[in-house]
């Protein structure tokens, strides 16, 4: 168990095939972590940990890999390149000391490197740059670098520099340590050396009078520098080739950030005004951790990731989840490398492990000591747009595919199922399609589980816009016992929102109080298909003010059935109407997106409700109908090349447009006949 200060962990995050796994494995190599290399391109590398990552040749996860160098623990967690998967680059940043956004020297910045960029920033995580396939033909590190300061920030400044961009790249040259005729090393040493020590006032006092600093103060100066933001450090790397790898693994353990002088805030107990609390990163102090990532494995069960924040982590010790105040016997405290596991006794600050088989954790939760309560801000996740609507392939599945969607509903919180009630269709929603498609594989695998999808029902309602009077007589004779019910109601509407009312007007005893409620129920059962166009119907109230009955042959279900036929008539002459659910909608596009944007969003009955700039990013925000947008992940990605981010949340019901009414009325009773 190594301590604070030796234990490092670095979040690998950037574009998708920008070379993330491959140098994670030429570091595992170089490390001595592992003893062969594999390929990302014939699924054989270690990089690659589930069925679908080697399938798909992609990394899917926030995988976890542990290596040593001089000493030091250094813990390397590989991101999803995919903005579909953002969920895994949350969860690496979210244990992390040190982002490494990698980006390739030939593509240069590309859309997701933007977005981690992003990401990092409001999380405020220290970070270095890679320029990944410096062999590439069209590399470019100058080029690259430029683009680097111009977009991100002109504190990124070179820690080594390349021999050579493209297939001549062999070797790189420290700029701190570069010989003298090393002429563009030695005009950035200075810059560098001022950077560095620019986070602390005495260093930088000796500096400027030319007093020598140390090696071992100038690796601590070089992380502080990192973590306060004054230096963002670039390497130079080929993780094809393992060139820059071995200096980058000792700048790891001599310079970067650890675990070692945190501290972490959390509250002493769930309520709001429960009181803050704080937990140092040192062996000594009460042990406290978080859990970042959830997984099943088909031979360990459920597997828990969790970072150790504080104290010391024993695997003789139940569990203690301070979100539901229960302490479990965990099966197993495991040390992680990509899809093996390593048994260990204990783990000490800044060490990331797993815990198997204690099945109501969840990913946020804050693990710690039971006498030492403390719980931390749950990691925050985008939320899921993209909706199907699914069911089972095969008759007699439905209890399997609840069992399946609850088990990747955990798993990934980006990734959520529930049952519409309007529409009564089971929704999985998740980023984007391929995110989807991943989800419907995973069913298939684990499962035995083939879905179909469909795009989902827009849950419309029918309402009414004038009062109404309806008569029903039910009259039944089959010879014995009939069947009487007559009734007279009004129907009224309220206001948007107010649901359904029932009023009891009846004087002098023309309907038996024991057949009201049957009235109600009737008029109850009736409304959720509706009398329109087969939409539940909203927001209205209907008064029962007269009727009648027979001695013999009423009784509850007459009633019923008279309320239903008065419902349905009494509602389609109360000139009903559709309504339709609104939602606000905020998209984030670079500015020259803009018009485009914008008359897409009239095109799709939006109304632009504000408009922000964030930098180069114009933000959107516009009240848009549901309908409009079922596929807008899709469309926007069409747009934008893919550069657009959008979120959406329910604001109200608003009355659909005669003509489009029109049209959705034909399709449901066609829908209905062909039900029938």
């Amino acid at each position: 168990m190594a301590n604070a200060s030796q234990t490092h962990t670095i979040a690998l995050v950037g574009h998708g095939g920008c070379g993330k796994t491959t140098l994670t494995e030429s570091l595992l190599f170089a490390a001595k972590a592992i003893s062969r290399r594999g390929s990302v391109t014939d699924g054989t590398s270690v990089g690659l940990v589930s069925p679908e990552e080697k399938e798909r040749q992609i990394t899917l996860n926030c995988n976890v890999f542990n290596a040593e160098r001089k000493g030091h623990r250094i813990q390397f967690l590989d991101a999803p390149g995919y903005a579909d998967f953002i969920a895994g680059s949350i969860q690496a940043l979210s244990a992390a000391d040190l982002a490494l956004i990698c980006i390739s020297a030939s593509a240069g910045i590309e859309v997701n490197t933007r977005k981690m960029w992003n990401l990092v920033e409001n999380l405020g995580i220290p970070c270095a740059i890679a320029i990944t396939k410096m062999d590439g033909d069209t590399a470019d590190f100058n080029g690259v670098l430029e683009s680097i300061k111009e977009v991100f920030s002109t504190s990124a400044t070179p820690l080594f520099l390349p021999d050579s961009s493209g297939p001549a790249f062999s070797s790189i040259v420290s700029v701190l340590n570069a010989p003298d005729d090393h002429e563009q090393a030695q005009g950035l040493k200075e810059e560098l050396m001022e950077s560095i020590v620019e986070a602390d006032d005495e260093l930088l006092e000796r500096y400027l009078g030319e007093d020598k600093i140390s090696d071992e103060e100038l690796g601590q100066a070089f992380e502080n520098a990192i973590s306060a933001g004054t230096v963002i450090p670039v390497i130079p790397v080929s993780g094809e080739k393992d060139i820059g790898v071995e200096e980058f693994l000792d700048v790891i353990a001599s310079s970067m950030p650890s675990a070692a002088g945190k501290t972490n805030t959390g509250k002493a107990g769930p309520g709001e005004d429960d009181e803050e609390t704080t937990r140092e990163s040192t062996e000594d102090a009460p042990f406290s951790g978080q859990v970042f990532r959830v997984m099943s494995d088909k031979f360990v069960g459920k597997m828990s990731f969790f970072r150790v924040l504080s104290g010391t982590y024993s695997s003789s010790t139940p569990i203690y989840n301070a979100r539901i105040g229960k302490a479990t016997k965990i099966g197993g405290l495991f040390r992680i490398q990509g899809g093996e596991q390593e048994t260990v006794d204990k783990l000490g600050p800044g060490e990331i492990g797993a815990i198997s088989k204690v099945e109501d954790i969840e990913v946020s939760d804050t693990l710690c000591d039971q006498g030492n309560p403390i719980i931390y801000e749950p990691i925050s996740f985008p939320i899921p747009m993209v909706a199907l609507a699914v069911e089972p392939k095969a008759r007699g599945d439905e209890q399997k595919i609840s069992t399946a969607l609850s088990s990747l509903t955990q798993e990934d919180p980006t990734f959520v199922s529930n049952r519409q009630q309007e529409t009564h269709e089971l929704i999985m929603s998740g980023i984007g399609t391929l995110h989807l498609e991943v989800m419907m594989d995973r069913m298939k695998q684990r499962f035995d589980l083939e879905v179909i999808t469909k795009v989902p029902t827009v849950p419309y309602l029918e309402t009414i816009t004038a009062n109404a009077e309806s008569h029903y007589r039910h009259k039944k004779q089959t010879g014995g016992r009939g069947q009487f019910a007559e009734i007279y109601i009004r129907l009224v509407p309220s206001e948007r929102g107010a649901g359904y009312e029932f009023e009891d007007k009846i004087f002098g005893g023309s309907i038996p109080n024991n057949f009201i409620p049957a009235v109600d129920k009737g008029i109850q059962e009736a409304i959720t298909q509706g009398a329109f166009a087969g939409f539940p119907a909203v927001d209205f109230k209907v008064e029962l003010y007269d009727g009648g009955f027979h001695a013999v042959d009423s009784d509850e279900h007459s009633f019923k059935l008279a309320a239903r036929n008065a419902f349905r008539e009494g509602f389609l002459k109360a000139k009903p109407v559709l309504l339709e659910p609104i939602v606000n909608l905020e998209v984030s596009v670079p500015s020259r997106f803009m018009g485009e944007i914008t008359s897409d969003m009239n095109r799709r009955r939006g109304r632009i409700q504000g408009m922000d700039a964030l930098g180069d990013t114009q933000i959107i925000k516009a009240s848009v109908p549901l309908a409009e947008v079922v596929s807008y992940s899709t469309e926007l990605r069409s747009i934008t090349g893919g550069e657009g981010d959008f979120t959406i949340e329910p604001s109200h019901h608003d009355i659909v447009p005669t003509h489009i009414a029109q049209e959705i009325q034909a399709k449901s009773k066609r829908v209905h006949q062909e039900d029938e």
